[in-house]
């Protein structure tokens, strides 16, 4: 009896560690999981995209930022494939490479000047012209570069998304941006009406195309923060000349067509962000390892939880496959969402939302959560990205476009005010409010159109005035 109760014992001693052996190793990547991996191939000649250009905006004055920018991706990329992988200090020293800033003054910046979604602001550029000549004359070399920049007929992003790669020419561009559209508004202003629409117009056109060819949400929203500036600036255009619906409305038109489903797609900046934080993931224990190595001393000033989580990754803890495979089940979710209108989007997002925290909420899944890869899932579980907040900002700029198009016809067609609501009743779908699939709202007290934003936080109607 007793030698079969060692034995009971020794067997169950054994299967328990197999099955710990087997339980507490990585898993596989799933096949969901490698296909959200796979890169968004650009199928347009290098020639004729611009992003190699954008890359380089800010390189050294003597450089040829075309050439700048696709030296500095094709050594990020085989750093990023490095076998055994790069340091952190290798991607410190490629990102340190010398740029030109964009230089102005906070109380000479053309956003400080006016705030264009105002509508009133033409006037103030046109006083403020010694102020944007001095930015000019500051910033000649970045001007040219950027001008250069809006001439590239196409834009895709070809990189790997991960934390290491650099986006200095991103905040250039902001200021940029704004300072073109004020001196379109002062070519207005000066009655080249045809000449300050075509700068909008090459504007636009540029920014609509690296909407749509962006595979991060980063360059997706500062796309959209530039196409919002530039369609601010039109709407100002209407307000300081009350005719140009009439003598420039096929060219108003034209711009206005920009906007198009592709721009509200969401596809590829998912799988972006995907391979974003699969890319973190993967890096972690090499990153981990080399900060502690580096800084041995500052570890001793760490206090007993900080150092456990520096340690965690070494352990059975913490997984690589298993956490990415997790990350793609999430993204897998936020793709049903990424091609979705409006309407749609703000009926299905609650949905999704509410899967996300109920099956990664560690308070729903403690066992699950706690007994295997307890740091990936906590990592997970810490905070999903605001995917959601992302896609309505680009349908509320869609939203806006819309107005400014019922404007346009309103405007042409002369319409007294007490005919506006009967116009917008009849007008064609694509022209309604985006959220609610009703006619846009009409303050006939203020003369505004308007439609209520759906981003958390934003209260405030976005609204053109008639």
């Amino acid at each position: 009896m007793k030698k079969n109760k060692w034995k009971i014992a020794f067997s169950a001693l054994i299967i328990s560690g197999v099955l710990l052996s087997s339980y507490w190793r990585d898993v596989p990547l799933t096949a969901q999981a490698i296909a959200l991996d796979q890169p968004v191939l650009a199928t347009i000649d290098e020639k004729e995209n611009g992003y190699f250009y954008f890359v380089g905006l800010t390189s050294e004055r003597e450089k040829n930022p075309a050439e700048v920018g696709k030296a500095y991706i094709t050594e990020y990329e085989t750093l990023l494939q490095a076998s055994p992988p790069a340091s952190a200090k290798q991607f410190q020293q490629l990102n340190e490479r010398p740029s030109i800033k964009f230089v102005v003054s906070a109380n000479e910046h053309p956003h400080s000047i006016c705030r264009v979604q105002n509508e009133a602001c033409i006037n103030k550029f046109v006083l403020a012209a010694d102020k944007l000549r001095k930015i000019e004359l500051d910033n000649s070399a970045l001007i040219e570069r950027y001008e250069t920049l809006l001439k590239y007929p196409q834009y895709a992003e070809v990189s790997t998304p991960s934390t290491y790669l650099s986006f200095t020419s991103f905040s250039a561009t902001q200021g940029l941006n704004q300072l073109r559209c004020a001196k379109a508004a002062i070519r207005l202003a000066s009655g080249n009406t045809d000449a300050a629409l075509d700068s909008l117009e090459t504007s636009i056109q540029f920014w609509h195309n690296n909407l749509r060819g962006s595979t991060t949400l980063l360059s997706r929203m500062v796309a959209t923060a530039n196409l919002k500036t530039s369609y601010y600036f039109l709407n100002d255009f209407f307000y300081y000349n009350p005719t140009i619906a009439q003598s420039h409305y096929g060219r108003i038109q034209k711009i206005l067509a920009n906007f198009n489903s592709a721009d509200t797609d969401f596809t590829n900046p998912i799988k972006g962000e995907f391979r974003f934080g699969a890319n973190f993931f993967k890096r972690m224990k090499v990153d981990k390892d080399e900060s502690l190595a580096r800084d041995e001393i500052a570890e001793e000033k760490l206090s007993v939880m900080e150092k456990v989580g520096l340690y965690l990754h070494k352990t059975p803890l913490f997984r690589t496959n298993a956490t990415v495979n997790r990350h793609a089940e999430i993204f897998t979710r936020y793709l049903e969402l990424a091609q979705l209108p409006a309407h749609e989007l703000i009926e299905k997002k609650q949905k999704v939302s509410e899967y996300l925290q109920r099956d990664f909420d560690p308070a729903n899944h403690w066992l699950r959560d706690s007994t295997y890869n307890l740091f990936g899932n906590r990592l997970l579980s810490a905070g999903f990205p605001p995917l959601f907040d992302f896609q309505l900002r680009t349908h509320e700029l869609n939203g806006y476009v819309r107005l400014l198009k019922l404007k346009l016809e309103i405007r042409r067609r002369a319409l007294p005010l007490t005919d506006v609501p009967a116009y917008l009743s009849s007008a064609d779908s694509t022209l309604f409010n985006p959220y609610t699939r009703q006619p846009m709202s009409w303050d006939a007290k203020t003369g505004k159109l308007s439609f209520n934003p759906a981003t958390p936080g934003d209260n405030k109607a976005i609204e053109v005035g008639i």
